[in-house]
């Protein structure tokens, strides 16, 4: 008997067109199991043909399983693949009418708004529109339209006086002010004190103190050449002191 069926199995193989071995395998677990065959001993005569390519023992009882329940085909049935993509036109517009409705929109807010992902939606983001979160740029001030075009006029001003008189820049007067405190305090690293490594030193210590509430506006006054005048206004009296540099 165990002949007869070593010759069915060969002759099965042999007539077998399928270019996937394990299709061939499936279709031998098929016939063998269908003649009361048992897993291990349809596993043993697959091992003694197809050697190390055999299925493995589970896969074959699993096989076996599906044959006896009626399951007709050997090939693997078609899978739905992978999922379509969300990065649809609609999708892409939806994300960018939300970015250019607030672009300071962060990502879980764009996704709650189009009901997508968040991987969506900065996959859409970087790859289909191709945009990047920029941080903004701090200024000393932000000019309006006219502010800026008086500068400019005043520039054009200056560069027209200039031409007409080579000493012009000497003339000129430019100040600043600023805000300076009565005493600055030492930062922790100036009070860093040299030790031996790994010796067991006591650390020091020193007492908290903030920066002085106290302060004197500062407005400084320049020519091209020298200081010409530096004026201390105090915050609390607002007493002036004035100190005139000659030159």
């Amino acid at each position: 008997m165990l002949h007869v069926l070593n010759l069915s199995l060969l002759l099965i193989v042999g007539y077998c067109m399928m270019s996937d071995n394990h299709v061939e395998q499936r279709s031998v677990i098929k016939f063998l199991a269908q003649t009361g065959n048992a897993p291990m001993d349809i596993w043993r005569q697959l091992q003694a043909v197809h050697g190390q390519s055999t299925l493995s023992p589970k896969s074959v009882r699993v096989w076996v399983k599906k044959f006896l329940n009626g399951r007709v085909l050997v090939k693997d049935k078609k899978r739905s693949g992978r999922p379509k993509s969300v990065r649809t036109q609609p999708n892409i517009d939806r994300v960018g009418a939300v970015v250019l409705q607030d672009r300071r929109a962060t990502l879980d807010d764009i996704s709650e708004a189009t009901a997508l992902s968040r991987s969506s939606v900065h996959c859409i983001i970087k790859k289909d529109l191709t945009l990047s979160k920029l941080s903004p740029k701090f200024v000393p001030r932000l000019l309006s339209d006219e502010q800026k075009d008086f500068r400019r006029r005043m520039c054009e001003l200056n560069i027209q006086s200039l031409k007409e008189d080579n000493n012009f820049l000497s003339r000129i007067v430019t100040g600043d002010e600023t805000w300076v405190s009565t005493f600055e305090i030492e930062l922790k690293k100036d009070s860093k004190e040299w030790h031996k490594k790994g010796a067991h030193a006591e650390c020091p210590m020193k007492a908290l103190r903030n920066r002085s509430t106290r302060k004197v506006m500062l407005t400084v006054f320049m020519t091209r050449r020298a200081w010409s005048a530096l004026t201390f206004c105090h915050q609390e009296k607002l007493l002036t002191v004035t100190i005139i540099v000659k030159f």
